[in-house]
């Protein structure tokens, strides 16, 4: 319980840090996502329990990335740019991913 407790303020803490830096504007959904979505989940929860940059409407992407993913949705980088393919983290969690859909490492 004490690591739940711990983790959902340093969440909280940084969701406060990405929306400050992001120019946030209350009122502007927010979707959190993850690989699987038990962070993102946490994160979304810690957003509205602790009224975060006053964001109201806040969602968690069900499935989380993996899931959008295997169901051949768009996804594009941090640049901007189509790609069909996420990094799933580390092996284990490759398994959830489509094999034509995971990224490889160089």
């Amino acid at each position: 319980m004490l690591w739940w407790y711990l983790t959902f303020f340093v969440l909280a803490a940084k969701a406060g840090q990405i929306l400050a830096s992001s120019n946030y504007q209350p009122g502007t959904p927010v979707v959190c996502y993850c690989s699987v979505g038990y962070r993102s989940s946490a994160l979304s929860t810690a957003i509205v329990a602790e009224n975060i940059a006053a964001a109201t409407d806040v969602y968690n992407l069900e499935g989380s990335l993996f899931q959008w993913a295997n169901e051949e949705r768009p996804l594009v980088t941090t640049q901007g740019t189509a790609t069909d393919k996420v990094h799933p983290y580390n092996w284990l969690f490759g398994k959830l991913v489509a094999s034509q859909k995971r990224a490889t490492t160089t």
